[in-house]
């Protein structure tokens, strides 16, 4: 060993002034790689961080290792990795020193000021792929991205620091080596013994984007056992659980990075990058449109927006409106259908209100029963995932496939999944009215001039079944139009305001489909009228006027709807169902 080499327990006793031709000005840092100090470079008159490492069992393929990972960083640059200027080994011992970063860790802006928003993290992410890109492209893993080894200068620059646990990309493995870095960052392949890849540092991105904007980690735990157990058994808190305001976009990227299988994460720091670019944007559109911006910092409130104070009476008029406007067009078709005008039919607001809400009750009351139904599936999947670690596999992997598909088929651009959506109720109507032409024929039949086999499909209770049918089908396609309309609006809010168009159409479509449910309704199930005897025909009373009563006589030829002379007929008081004779309501 030369006269001007030492060593780290020099270090350590604060024996040390110089480290080769660098001027040692004081210790900053230390840890399992080495001691971090900032020195004076005399030769160019410029202040540099030295890092010297001594490995834990010093031989000169470890050393020329440690010292050509150096010699290939010093050739990255690229403004988010910390420029290094310089590598030399001097006896058991290899120092890089390197620019000087004066900032704050990620580690101790977090600590210090919170948890930060998706956008900021989204911004960070963005620089760190970027850094990782120009490290992996000069042939090096980090192995140990982290928030404490990612600096933030006061300008805002993110620099990514400590390569002490560098590797080579295509270094051999030997059997004995043993795994290195943090355990709340590591790959879970890694953390078991397995060769660090690229996937293994994107996934060490993921859990820094997840530790920015929760101040935790998916998994916690407190040795490298508990780290392998909770990977084991799939036990890790989603983001979207852990801070609910998050843009799904934002977690979605944390999600597959953070993969639990590599060959699930992104391929390279630049598929990632690409996806993190699309929420920065989207968050700097709405900051403009919006004339606000996404950041923790304090600044002067503004003013409260005015209270809507029509809020409320509109959330009580608005069903009200819609339910007598279901009435009116049930109660419509029913009219026509019958031949009765107003002054026969003499319905008030109030009967069309009531008819509209009768006829959606039915539809509502099997549209809770899937609801709950759904909602017991739903509780009894949660406790079987939670019990058995195939299940929750299972439902990871479903989830990420889901997830992945909508990504790749372009269904997270609000837009595209109306449209989508758009389609599927299109197709949908269009199979719905096939397999129940027979009750739309029938329910815009005239009965004054129709043929018996024309009505018979409204005919109870031969029907029963397949009119029951109609009912649950439409309300549960209702069901699922409305759910997929409630996801596409909030799937806008967190997107670029997009074409209104195909939003619109998706909400029209609902509305002709509760027209739909309603419309044949007070044929099916409110036709039973008042039973009489016209001459020797069986007739019933559809209205009346002073003077003249209208009837419908099934068995007598065209027309059967007339009017006659209240004095022709023999009321019999009977309610009967017109379209099925004999059976009394």
């Amino acid at each position: 060993m030369s006269d001007d080499s030492v060593t780290v327990s020099q270090q350590l006793t604060g024996q040390l002034q110089t480290w080769g031709s660098l001027q040692i000005l004081q210790e900053i840092g230390y840890g399992g790689f080495g001691v971090v100090y900032r020195a004076w470079e005399p030769s160019l008159t410029r202040e540099v961080a030295l890092k010297i490492i001594r490995p834990r069992e010093p031989n000169p393929e470890a050393l020329a290792g440690i010292l050509r990972e150096g010699q290939l960083l010093a050739r990255v640059r690229h403004p988010n990795v910390v420029t290094v200027y310089g590598a030399q080994q001097i006896g058991d011992e290899v120092g890089l020193w390197m620019e000087f970063v004066s900032g704050r860790s990620l580690s101790d802006l977090v600590k210090r000021d919170g948890p930060r928003a998706a956008s900021e993290a989204a911004v960070i992410g963005i620089s760190l792929c970027q850094a990782i890109a120009a490290v992996h492209q000069a042939g090096v893993l980090h192995r140990d991205i982290k928030a404490h080894n990612v600096m933030r200068e006061s300008g805002g620059r993110i620099v990514l620091m400590d390569f002490g646990a560098g590797q080579l990309l295509e270094a051999p493995r030997h059997p004995e080596e043993r795994a290195i870095g943090t355990p709340a960052y590591m790959a879970p392949e890694v953390l078991a013994g397995g060769r660090a890849s690229v996937r293994s540092d994107i996934y060490s991105i993921g859990i820094l984007l997840y530790y920015l904007v929760t101040g935790a980690y998916p998994v916690e735990g407190s040795t490298w056992t508990d780290f392998l157990r909770a990977h084991a058994r799939s036990e890790r808190r989603p983001l979207g659980d852990a801070r609910p305001d998050v843009p799904a976009g934002f977690v979605r990227i944390v999600e597959k990075a953070t993969s639990l299988e590599a060959d699930e994460r992104y391929p390279s720091p630049g598929a990632m990058l690409a996806d993190l670019s699309a929420i920065a944007t989207g968050n700097i559109i709405r900051a403009k449109r919006s004339g606000k911006t996404d950041s923790r910092r304090r600044r002067v409130p503004e003013p409260k927006p005015a209270v809507n104070h029509w809020r409320v009476p509109a959330m009580v008029v608005a069903p009200v409106l819609l339910v007598l406007l279901l009435g009116i067009v049930t109660s419509a078709a029913f009219n026509l259908t019958l031949g009765r005008s107003a002054a026969y039919s003499r319905e008030t607001v109030f009967t069309w209100w009531k008819f509209g809400f009768m006829a959606l009750v039915p539809g509502a009351v099997q549209v809770v029963v899937v609801l709950l139904a759904w909602k017991l599936a739903a509780a009894v999947w949660r406790l079987l995932t939670r019990l058995a670690r195939p299940a929750a596999k299972l439902a990871d992997s479903t989830r990420e496939r889901t997830r992945a598909i909508a990504a790749r088929s372009g269904l997270d651009d609000p837009d595209t999944a109306a449209q989508a959506l758009l389609a599927a109720q299109i197709l949908s109507l269009a199979l719905f009215w096939w397999y129940f032409r027979d009750i739309f024929s029938a329910a815009i039949s005239f009965i004054d001039s129709a043929a018996p086999a024309d009505i018979e499909p409204l005919r109870q209770p031969e029907h029963l079944v397949h009119h029951q049918l109609y009912n649950v089908t439409m309300a549960l396609m209702i069901l699922a139009m409305s759910v997929g309309a409630h996801r596409i609006v909030n799937l806008r809010r967190r997107s670029p305001p997009t074409a209104q168009a195909s939003i619109a159409f998706v909400f029209g479509v609902i509305g002709v489909s509760f027209v739909l449910l309603v419309f044949p309704y007070r044929l099916i199930w409110q036709n039973a009228f008042e039973m009489a005897t016209y001459g020797s025909s069986r007739c019933y009373v559809l209205g009346e006027e002073p003077s003249k009563t209208l009837v419908y006589c099934p068995d007598h030829p065209v027309p059967r709807v007339k009017e006659v002379s209240p004095t022709d007929l023999r009321r019999s008081g009977i309610k009967q169902n017109i379209y099925t004779s004999g059976e009394t309501r």
